[in-house]
């Protein structure tokens, strides 16, 4: 559910945009009605081939704008459509795993990161020691064999509150990729 959050990555049918609109004002709209449209979905499919290609080269994408010196805090909207998926998730009584705790990292960690300035990575950082710490509270069992080093690092940083920690792990992952 947390994984597929692109408005682009699916085919949908008609009946479902009946209710549903993407909220007006808001950056990455996509991951804040696609926990919803997944909720509906009484099937769904996945289809493993690269059936689309990004434009890098497009100066209007929000690609362009993550990790800039322009301070926006419409940057923030990832942040809290995360905590606002998984808050949804516990409404409806949807099991959370292992697999929602590894995407949670993921998206609080260093996609975060990339996606917005520096300014407000320590409120961005809070907001993922809160949500990691109530999600550690609803998954049953041994949760840390099935986290890699990395994965475990990040849930350390959460749950102790060490930002630096935090900051020093996702640089890590952004000097690899480049």
């Amino acid at each position: 559910m947390l994984s597929f959050t692109y408005a682009w990555g699916a085919v949908y049918k008609r009946e479902m945009w009946e209710e549903i609109r993407f909220p007006a004002g808001y950056l990455y709209e996509d991951m804040m009605i696609a926990h919803l449209l997944f909720y509906m979905a009484e099937t769904f499919e996945y289809v493993d081939l690269p059936l689309y290609r990004y434009r890098k080269d497009n100066p209007t994408s929000i690609l362009h704008t993550w990790g800039t010196k322009e301070v926006n805090p419409k940057g923030l909207d990832h942040v809290f459509l995360a905590y606002a998926t998984l808050e949804f998730m516990y409404r409806q009584k949807i099991k959370v795993d292992v697999n929602i705790l590894k995407l949670t990292i993921r998206e609080f960690g260093v996609i975060v990161f990339y996606r917005m300035n520096k300014k407000y990575h320590p409120l961005a950082f809070e907001l993922g020691c809160y949500t990691v710490r109530r999600l550690l509270c609803r998954i049953t069992g041994e949760y840390e064999v099935f986290l890699n080093e990395k994965e475990r690092k990040y849930v350390d940083a959460f749950l102790k509150g060490k930002y630096t920690a935090w900051r020093a792990l996702c640089n890590m992952e952004r000097w690899k990729a480049k």
